[in-house]
């Protein structure tokens, strides 16, 4: 029986490991390039904030999260196209945070729209981002890469501990 080469094991199984976390940074990157965030936006009672985004794709996902300090704000949250669709309704009472991922529709330019319907005004971090086909696909062939070269490692140290232990029978314990 041809044995593989252990040494080819190993070296694969680095490149394998090293390739994953280039890919999982190239995926922070463009996740966190694709982010708008606003912070300390205070909103008046019943009045409306928007947050622009910028170009999106059909399929791509949208990731919004509104955050307060303060407990049990009533407001309403969407995404609003410039074609005039709107999507992602969220409509939140007695909570601190609001977060919502919905798939694109539509291609165009977005914006996140908050309407605060409650008495008084609340002060509020507001954060959008997409994430596009590529990225997702980048971040998943990263996390496969990574498991496959840690056993490609393993079995690499495994066989190196079984020939070790061979040549410590066959010396016969000196």
């Amino acid at each position: 029986m041809d044995r593989p080469n252990r040494k080819r094991l190993l070296k694969i199984g680095g490149v394998m490991i090293l390739a994953s976390l280039v890919l999982f940074s190239i995926s922070v990157y463009l996740i966190d390039s694709n982010l708008v965030s606003s912070n300390n936006v205070i909103i008046s009672a019943n009045s409306t904030y928007t947050l622009p985004k910028g170009m999106v794709s059909a399929g791509d996902d949208i990731d919004y999260t509104i955050n307060s300090n303060l407990n049990g704000f009533n407001l309403t949250s969407y995404v609003s196209y410039d074609s005039g669709a709107t999507a992602a309704y969220v409509n939140a009472t007695n909570s601190s945070s609001v977060t919502n991922v919905v798939v694109s529709q539509y291609s165009g330019n977005i914006s996140l729209v908050v309407v605060n319907h409650g008495p008084g005004a609340i002060n509020v971090d507001v954060s959008i981002g997409t994430v596009d086909y590529a990225t997702l696909v980048t971040t998943i062939f990263g996390f496969v890469l990574l498991p496959s070269g840690i056993v490609l490692v393993g079995i690499y140290s495994y066989s190196r501990h079984v020939e070790r232990r061979k040549e410590k029978l066959l010396r016969g314990f000196d």
